[in-house]
């Protein structure tokens, strides 16, 4: 009795992590096709040690503000995780039972679009409340505090899995991270996986970067 009682338990623990999950990242779909977005904040290690603990908040608050501003309005666009320095966006494609080309450039398109104009509000100071609170923190703490941003994003289908922490696993979602990671201030790089269904992009130089477990990819490095 007690181990039918464990395996039923485990069933439905399964059944319930992949119902979870799939709400989450899907809705109903296992998978689905679309860029991966992640933006970060320039230098958060050092702004992070220099604030203190409200003010530190008050500076990530307006950071997730502003990305929920750009990308709410979207429906087809998501915002996976605002941890941190750190927004994880996925901007699906709209029309998920047919992979066309112009659907994915689209995808790849407002992907780049969300990324510049997070830059043009945070580090461009276009926003009148962050430029408020930068010139306060500045002032309090005698030193120039800004925010600079960098992105990464790639291209891809997920497959949503059934961990504990509904988080998702891919190597897709690794590649936009890892391209955030190697890009710089006021930059965005782009998988090939990405840049591939841009004609616009056909001609540009790439530059080969290391991605942890992935070995060297491609990419292309865009000014936000």
């Amino acid at each position: 009795n007690i181990l039918s009682g464990l395996t039923k338990m485990k069933e439905n623990l399964h059944k319930a992590q992949n119902r979870n999950t799939n709400n989450q990242i899907t809705g109903v779909k296992k998978s689905v096709s679309a860029a991966y977005i992640f933006i970060d904040i320039v230098g958060f290690s050092r702004i992070s040690n220099l604030l203190e603990d409200h003010d530190l908040s008050d500076l990530t608050t307006e950071f997730y503000d502003v990305i929920h501003s750009i990308c709410d309005p979207l429906n087809f666009v998501k915002i996976e995780k605002l941890i941190g320095d750190e927004a994880f966006i996925s901007v699906y494609n709209r029309d998920q039972t047919d992979n066309h080309e112009a659907t994915a450039a689209e995808s790849i398109r407002t992907a780049i679009d969300l990324s510049k104009k997070a830059t043009e509000l945070l580090s461009k100071n276009r926003s009148q409340r962050l430029q408020k609170l930068l010139a306060t923190l500045s002032k309090k703490y005698n030193q120039d505090i800004k925010i600079d941003l960098k992105a990464g994003i790639s291209y891809g289908k997920v497959h949503s899995l059934p961990f504990f922490n509904g988080e998702l696993v891919s190597k897709v979602v690794n590649l936009a991270k890892r391209m955030s990671d190697s890009s710089g201030s006021g930059k965005i790089r782009l998988s090939t996986t990405a840049a591939d269904h841009l004609e616009e992009f056909a001609k540009l130089s790439r530059e080969t970067v290391e991605v942890k477990n992935m070995g060297k990819q491609d990419s292309i490095l865009l000014d936000a």
